[in-house]
């Protein structure tokens, strides 16, 4: 089991970085898929949503 951090989340979603995005998209393929399982910790959580707050 991997531990996801903040940055694979907010590369995912902001898609801002090219090869960056790129890697946070298949990390989560990859957990979709079932070929591996990830943890999500609360403080991951809140720092997405600061993160969010602060770029709306």
């Amino acid at each position: 089991m991997y531990i996801l951090d903040t940055n694979i989340i907010i590369r995912f979603l902001a898609n801002d970085d090219e090869k960056q995005s790129l890697v946070a998209y298949r990390v989560f393929e990859k957990a979709v898929n079932g070929e591996f399982a990830f943890l999500l910790h609360p403080l991951v959580v809140a720092e997405c949503c600061w993160v969010r707050m602060l770029y709306v």
